[in-house]
């Protein structure tokens, strides 16, 4: 596998030419026209000079200071509403420094006092808000550690205060890692697994025992979707990665009973952001990326932000490219304190030659002494066939206005568009000879257009002893999708001991054209109750309604289905004083089902899911760490199950349980060091099935254990300020899976058991940052270990093989 690194010219060239235009940044005082006295800051962390400085544009004040005070220094960020006074003093906090104000308005920033009393003078009269006031639950977290969020109860909620298992993953944690795609992001959460190893097309991810790619969520609105047809969006694009586990249905309509992942978008920050960043490393990466943003006035009423991004790689896999294209502005109009309008929009392209990285499974080698196997870069395609070919455009925005005290209105709406192209040799097994593999020809031809609304009210009040938050929502979806599929078993096949490339292939015909609609409307209703300082109460209910519509082009058929559903959810919490938080809580689940029972001719009905879920959450105030742990018990039914014996023996009496534990551990020990850790353990598996020899099985894919943890240290100050180093590991467990043996008339058992043995893999950084220069080394799987993330009866799957990334980012 080759690795090609940033040649140290490129870099040196790369720090000279834009270090040269923001040092004067660092020595400048800074000029700003006069703002209002509190406002609202969103600075990103970073080195403490930026910070001072991008906080006094802000501001509106004049600035000055002595670089050698600041050199060295980082800054969390500063997130909310401050008085000028606040800010510095947050901004400055731990850093034995402080912001004098001189007689004509200016700031200088000078060492603090170093005496008890002056030091208690100093912060005298000031009144700073905490951090549950100040963190954006949608905006940068300034660290590893977030407090806030919107994805468990569509409100700016306290994550300490929800009764339900949820992770953040900042915009740190994925720069740190090197994080590219929202699979990687999750890497170091607890309970998600991937099923099938490498992948470069989409993001294979299930949530404690269930799958998630399906319950995917932009900014709060779902990602549309075809049968084939997923995007994989950038994680340069993103702000934070949120899960919430368990049932989540009350808020987000159909959806698996596993959880939903929520991507959380860039947003237009209120300070000047510049960012520029080259990246190069294996399989022959080469990337360019920009990041650019702040506001259009000098009343900050208008704010705007640009992301876009551009490469080229190879794959894991021989014969095999990938590129990309994305691109995502945004816009903010905030007429006044009460009204704020957000525009967001995003492009992306990938296209390229992708293909699958497995192995024939051990059973089928010994049965037909194969001759030959396939290691993870084999390539089982054809150069000359296998295409990959998809666009997807957005644009959409966000609605929000205090109409009192009491009611504020929010409308969330997107539009998403996609065509979607695939075409592959697919393998179909291997001859008897033991070197020949029979390939079919595929091809995927989708195209869709989709809408997502989502109406809010919300209202605080009180009554009596108690204290309200009442969300009332209606929303609704719908996707119209064209697909056709071809299909020609007979395709080419391919040699395994001397593999031919560059075959023609005929198209193959059609074997489906169907014309899609779905659409579901959704009516929710939430309140979270507060009494007694620490009781929190959280009951939500919904009802839904989802229809759909097949009409096939071939037979001139049509397939309708027409689905209800009434999804609850309740929660208890207790808050301590310490900042420890038991909890209990009952969630449910629906999603409609695809299959049709044979004898009735009619869809069957939605499958649905239960959870029961005790846990503890502890987040001491005024420390950045947060520790949770979560016992959970799910069960889903009406689930289709197939006697593979008779595929017409189609029955819906399927249920399936996961239940099990998980911890989750995420702190700022120190003044540069950040540390994330999770433990899960999950015991997931089929109750009743059609098929009696599937009952008390393990669900396939799903591994028992999963460990992990992360930890960085950047040197704050003194010689070597700027310097840093991360190291992680992570641990899957052994997965297993029990289907029906395809070789069972040569005399093997009708029923077989593949386990899939557990792995841990090591992933490692090195970053140095100085001047708003940052160059860093990121490694994933650093002993480049081979292994498979699970095994089928006739396939095992690779995981991803080492990969090195050399990147360089400015910004000013």
């Amino acid at each position: 596998m080759a690795v090609r690194c940033i040649p140290h010219s490129l870099a040196r060239a790369v720090r000279v030419a834009l270090l040269g235009a923001g040092l004067p940044l660092a020595v400048l005082p800074v000029v700003a026209h006069a703002a209002p006295a509190t406002q609202s800051y969103q600075i990103p962390a970073g080195s403490l000079d930026n910070a001072l400085n991008a906080f006094a544009r802000r501001a509106g004040v004049l600035l000055s200071f002595d670089p050698q005070l600041t050199a060295g220094r980082n800054s969390t960020g500063l997130n909310g509403q401050y008085p000028v006074q606040q800010g510095f003093a947050q901004l400055l906090a731990g850093s034995g420094l402080r912001a004098v104000q001189a007689s004509d308005g200016s700031f200088r920033i000078e060492k603090a006092p170093t005496t008890m009393n002056e030091g208690k003078a100093q912060l005298e009269g000031l009144t700073i808000a905490g951090d549950a006031q100040t963190d954006s639950a949608v905006g940068p977290v300034g660290g590893y550690v977030a407090k806030r969020t919107r994805v468990g109860t569509k409100t700016d909620a306290s994550i300490l205060e929800t009764p339900q298992s949820i992770s953040v993953v900042s915009r740190e944690q994925m720069d740190a890692r090197g994080v590219t795609t929202v699979e990687q992001a999750l890497r170091y959460t607890p309970s998600v697994s991937v099923p099938y190893g490498y992948d470069p097309r989409y993001d294979w991810m299930s949530l404690r025992g269930f799958d998630a790619k399906s319950s995917t969520f932009v900014n709060g609105l779902p990602l549309a979707r075809s049968t084939y047809g997923i995007m994989r969006p950038d994680t340069y694009l993103l702000e934070r990665v949120e899960v919430l586990r368990g049932p989540a249905s009350v808020l987000y309509g159909q959806s698996e009973p596993g959880g939903v992942v929520n991507l959380v978008s860039k947003r237009a920050p209120d300070t000047p952001l510049h960012e520029v960043s080259v990246r190069a490393g294996s399989d022959e990466l080469g990337e360019l990326a920009a990041d650019f943003g702040g506001p259009l006035d000098d009343q900050g009423t208008l704010s705007y932000r640009v992301t876009m991004l551009a490469n080229d790689m190879n794959g894991q896999v021989d014969k095999t490219d990938n590129r990309r294209q994305a691109f995502a502005p945004t816009l903010t109009w905030r007429p006044s304190d009460d009204t704020e309008l957000t525009l967001l929009a995003s492009y992306q392209k990938d296209d390229g030659n992708f293909a699958f990285s497995r192995a024939f499974a051990p059973q089928l080698i010994k049965a037909f002494g194969l001759l030959g196997n396939r290691d993870r870069e084999f390539y089982e395609g054809d150069p000359n066939f296998n295409k990959f070919d998809r666009t997807q455009a957005t644009v959409g925005y966000e609605l929000s206005h205090q109409l009192n005290d009491v009611w504020s209105l929010r409308q969330n709406l997107r539009y998403e568009n996609m065509n979607y192209y695939y075409r592959y040799l697919n393998n179909d097994g291997v001859r008897f000879d033991g070197r020949t593999l029979t390939r079919s020809a595929n091809v995927k031809d989708e195209q869709f257009n989709a809408w997502a609304l989502d109406n809010q009210a919300e209202a605080k009040f009180v009554t009596g002893p108690l204290s309200h938050d009442l969300l009332l929502g209606v929303d609704w979806r719908r996707l119209d999708n064209h697909e056709v599929s071809r299909y020609n078993r007979n395709g080419p096949t391919l040699d395994l001991l001397d593999p031919q490339y560059g075959l023609s292939v005929a198209m193959p015909d059609k074997d489906a054209d169907n014309d899609i609609m779905r659409r579901q409307t959704g009516f929710y209703a939430q309140d979270q109750i507060k009494f007694d300082e620490h009781w929190n109460l959280l009951l939500g209910g919904r009802y839904d309604i989802a229809k759909g519509d097949t009409d096939s082009n071939l037979t001139g058929t049509q397939v309708s289905r027409d689905d209800e559903a009434f999804t609850g959810r309740v929660g208890l919490v207790y808050v301590s004083d310490m900042g420890l938080a038991p909890y209990v809580s009952y969630s449910e689940s629906f999603n409609p089902t695809a299959a049709t029972d044979p004898v009735t001719n009619k869809p069957f009905d939605p499958e649905t899911g239960k959870q029961y879920e005790v846990g503890i959450k502890f987040q001491p105030e005024g420390a950045r760490s947060f520790v949770s742990l979560a016992l959970f018990d799910i069960t889903k039914q009406n689930v289709v199950s197939t006697n593979p014996n008779n595929p017409t023996d189609i029955r819906q009496v399927g249920e399936v349980r996961s239940k099990g534990f998980e911890i989750e551990a995420l702190a700022s020990l120190a003044e540069g060091l950040d540390l994330t850790a999770n433990y899960s353990r999950t015991d997931a598996r089929v109750q009743k099935s059609v098929n009696a020899w599937e009952e008390d099985t393990r669900m396939p894919y799903v591994p028992r254990e999963s460990a992990g943890a992360w930890l960085d240290y950047t040197q704050p100050s003194g010689l070597f300020a700027g310097v840093g180093v991360g190291f992680g590991a992570r641990y899957t467990g052994e997965t297993s899976y029990t289907g029906r043996n395809a070789l069972a008339a040569l005399g093997g058992p009708a029923i077989i058991n593949v386990e899939t043995g557990g792995y841990t893999l090591f992933d490692a950084s090195v970053h140095y940052k100085i001047d708003g220069l940052k160059l860093a080394v990121n490694a994933s799987n650093l002993d480049d270990k081979e292994y498979y993330s699970s095994c089928t009866e006739q396939a095992c799957y690779f995981g991803y093989g080492r990969t090195v990334t050399a990147s360089a980012t400015y910004d000013w």
